[in-house]
């Protein structure tokens, strides 16, 4: 099932199978947008958000959620491969080559049990959130609001709200900041 709202201009591809469902909100734009929805995958793009060459992928009942006014700069992707979710507040800004993951998309089994030991993850990126280019936000990851990823960082775990985050692992270096879309 298709959703698209009224006044969007965009460029948008979309791969939807009849168990699942794309919305996107009024005033989106795109440059190349692919939104792939299969097995029960449910994908919402809330009302005025910039989508650039953003690929969504959603599979097996996962959920996506982008909030109002996001913008996604060059190619970024969200893979939800398996039944997680990937919650973004409004007003976010990604610069290109991020990518948000909900999971490994392979397995990895202990041999000591057989059994597999890398399940999927929840991510949560709370509002008013930059990340730089070439950020990767992985499985179980948490953004607190006015966070900034710098380029490259690879988040794992919690960012608190109002943070500089940078590194591999991502680490807080600094704290008590915000970021505003305009140069000042």
């Amino acid at each position: 099932m298709n959703f698209f709202r009224k006044k969007n201009r965009s460029n948008i591809h979309l791969n939807i199978d009849d168990r699942s469902s794309v919305s996107i909100g009024e005033d989106c734009t795109a440059a190349n947008a692919h939104f792939t929805a299969l097995e029960g995958a449910q994908i919402t793009v809330a009302d005025n958000c910039t989508l650039g060459s953003l690929y969504v992928f959603a599979m097996a009942g996962a959920r996506i959620s982008v909030g109002y006014g996001c913008s996604f700069n060059g190619a970024v992707r969200l893979l939800a491969h398996e039944d997680a979710s990937i919650h973004i507040g409004a007003h976010c800004l990604f610069a290109g080559g991020t990518d948000v993951t909900i999971s490994d998309m392979h397995s990895i089994i202990d041999l000591n049990t057989n059994e597999r030991i890398n399940t999927a993850k929840d991510v949560f990126i709370d509002e008013h959130v930059w990340t730089g280019n070439g950020a990767m936000i992985l499985k179980g990851a948490r953004i607190g609001k006015n966070s900034i990823i710098g380029a490259g960082s690879i988040v794992t775990g919690n960012i608190p709200s109002e943070c500089l985050a940078v590194g591999t692992p991502a680490k807080v270096i600094r704290t008590n900041v915000n970021w505003n879309f305009d140069l000042i």
